[in-house]
């Protein structure tokens, strides 16, 4: 750093010349000089130790690269001035104001700052290690690529700061503030009038074993910093961005994280017991070997996340999405699972012992040598799973979907009770042409079954899982269907007569060209259904969910739709025929050019905006 030395005496009469002009052109053309020579002057390069500048008015002030080692400037105004580069080592700046001063790269290890206002002020590579910042307002600084190793932050306010790559490794920031509301001083102009997120800044910072404890970092970015070691227990940074940021060993215990972006972030050793973690965003999250026990981790999505080795027991993961997610070896004995997507992760060598995994997702999962003892599977979807070795007995497999491989990996479980495979039924099986007329198959599991040709003349199917089933060429006549999953089930060209379908489900089930005879589907969920070239012929449609269906390619006969809600239904240039749409909501419906001269509707009905249904056929 280049200087110019100048004695005292001669900076003294350099600064007794003010009203000579030999201050900066820099000040304002409205702004009368101070006489005292110091707001506005130009100081760049000299040696200031010996001058006297406790409690003066440096407003504006050209002090880059000068030299203030061991300088008192207590109580100083230093609004707006810039010393960039200068040296500070030493120098004593308590209790300054110095309203958007700029500190780049000054040299300021071991400076006492202890309630100093650099509201605004830019800190680009300063050293300020050691350094006193206890009480000191921060507010709006920049402090990009800074050096606050060892520094003491004890009480300072660093609302919408930004440390992008600072390094405040070691540094307790438990009582300091880093969230909460910014408002402009009366008579200080602020960059940050409007500024909208009131909060700090740590994108690439350096937090390398800092203590963060019970701080409020609701919506703080730290995009790829280093918490390597760090402590934030009970911190909260719900909303936080911690993108690719390095969290190793980390003791996260107690935490908030609710809808933080973990993305790519690594936690392999960090300590998160009792941590909500409830709808964390991320994806190739590396938590391998990571103590979750107990943790709370409600609709998470973590795809391929890589926590191999880690302890989830006693965790809540309901509803979470772990699809891909690398679990050899895990300890899940005794979570809460429910509902869980763990297609295609590896669970293999991993503890479920207790578990409840009842409606879980394991579609094409590896639980090899996995223990299952006491494991609730009641309803869960193993297909494709390989469950090769698994050891133990579960508490519950009723509802449980299998493909013929996984069905007789279960069967060669020496240990299993035979009883618990009565609710899996018929899943995958290839029934083509069986007899199951009269019979009541109610709560049986066909799920993806080959039922081609079938004869289920008045057979009682309630609650059967029928999803997925090829039903191609069935006898389904005089059957009941009351709740039954039919979901993406296969009725191509299919004959229905006087059968019931209440409350069934059978959203995007494929019925195109098949034809349903005075069957009952009142309530039930036709959401995706494929009704092309589809014949309802005395179909009973009461409040049933029929949205977004097109109905183009439909033949009606006496069909009733009364009191059913019909969203984006288009039935453009059909003959309705005499369809019941009494009470029925056509208010979003598409009814171009389409025929309703033999319809009925009342006073409930709901129209279309600007539709008058008098002014329509047979007259148009």
């Amino acid at each position: 750093m280049s200087r110019i030395r100048l004695s005292a005496m001669a900076v003294a009469a350099l600064l007794a010349t003010a009203s000579c002009g030999l201050f900066s052109t820099g000040a304002p053309s409205d702004m009368t000089v101070d006489r005292s020579g110091y707001r506005y002057a130009d100081l760049s390069g000299q040696d200031l130790r010996l001058m006297d500048l406790v409690g003066r008015d440096l407003t504006g002030s050209n002090l880059v690269e000068s030299d203030l080692r061991g300088v008192d400037l207590s109580g100083a105004v230093l609004d707006r001035a810039s010393l960039v580069d200068a040296d500070l080592t030493g120098a004593v700046l308590a209790g300054v104001q110095a309203f958007g001063v700029d500190l780049s790269g000054v040299l300021a290890s071991g400076v006492d700052l202890s309630g100093a206002n650099l509201r605004d002020a830019t800190l680009l590579y300063a050293d300020l290690r050691d350094s006193s910042l206890r009480e000191t307002n921060l507010d709006g600084a920049f402090l990009g690529g800074a050096d606050l190793r060892g520094a003491d932050l004890h009480g300072a306010s660093l609302i919408v700061s930004n440390l992008i790559g600072a390094d405040l490794s070691g540094v307790d920031l438990g009582h300091a503030t880093f969230r909460g509301d910014y408002v402009a001083i009366t008579g200080e102009p602020s960059n940050f009038f409007e500024a909208r997120q009131m909060v700090a800044t740590f994108d690439g910072a350096e937090l390398g074993g800092a203590s963060l404890n019970g701080l409020d970092l609701r919506g703080t970015s730290m995009v790829r910093a280093s918490l390597r070691g760090a402590s934030l227990v009970g911190a909260i940074l719900d909303g936080a961005d911690l993108t690719n940021a390095s969290l190793e060993e980390a003791d996260l215990g107690a935490i908030s994280l609710n809808g933080v972006n973990l993305t790519g972030a690594q936690l392999s050793g960090a300590l998160l017991a009792e941590t909500d973690l409830n709808e964390v965003r991320g994806w190739k999250v590396s938590l391998a070997g990571v103590n979750l026990a107990g943790g709370r981790f409600v609709l998470m999505d973590f795809a391929e996340l890589d926590l191999s080795g880690a302890d989830l027991s006693g965790a809540d993961l309901t509803g979470t999405v772990l699809n891909g997610t690398d679990l050899s070896g895990a300890d899940l004995s005794a979570t809460s699972s429910q509902g869980a997507d763990l297609a295609d992760a590896n669970l293999s060598n991993a503890d479920l012992s207790g578990a409840n995994f009842s409606g879980a997702l394991f579609h094409d999962a590896d639980l090899t040598r996995a223990s299952v003892e006491g494991t609730n599977f009641a309803g869960a979807d193993l297909r494709g799973a390989i469950l090769v070795g698994i050891s133990g007995q579960p508490s519950y497999l009723e509802g449980t979907t299998l493909n013929a491989d996984a069905f007789g990996e279960l069967l060669a479980n020496s240990r299993l009770d035979p009883q618990l495979l009565a609710g899996i039924g018929y899943a995958g099986e290839d029934l083509r042409g069986q007899d199951f007329s009269g019979q009541d198959l109610s709560d049986q599991v066909f799920y993806g079954a080959d039922l081609r040709g079938v004869d289920l003349t008045e057979a009682i199917l309630h609650r059967v899982d029928l999803r997925g089933a090829d039903l191609r060429g069935a006898i389904i006549i005089d059957a009941d269907f009351e709740d039954a999953l039919l979901a993406k089930a296969d009725l191509r060209q299919t004959t229905v007569e006087r059968s019931s379908f209440f409350r069934a489900d059978l959203k995007s089930a494929d019925l195109s060209g098949a034809t349903l005879r005075t069957a009952m589907l009142r309530k039930s969920d036709m959401r995706g259904v494929n009704l092309a070239g589809t014949a309802l012929d005395g179909v009973n449609l009461i409040s049933s969910v029929l949205d977004g269906l097109d109905f183009s390619a439909v033949e009606f006969s006496n069909v009733s739709l009364y009191f059913t809600v019909l969203p984006g239904v288009d039935f453009s240039g059909r003959d309705l025929g005499d369809i019941d749409l009494r009470r029925a909501d056509l208010s979003t419906a598409i009814l171009d050019r389409t025929d309703l001269s033999r319809a009925s509707w009342d006073e409930y009905t709901v129209w279309p905006p600007d539709f008058e249904p008098a002014a329509y056929p047979p007259n148009w």
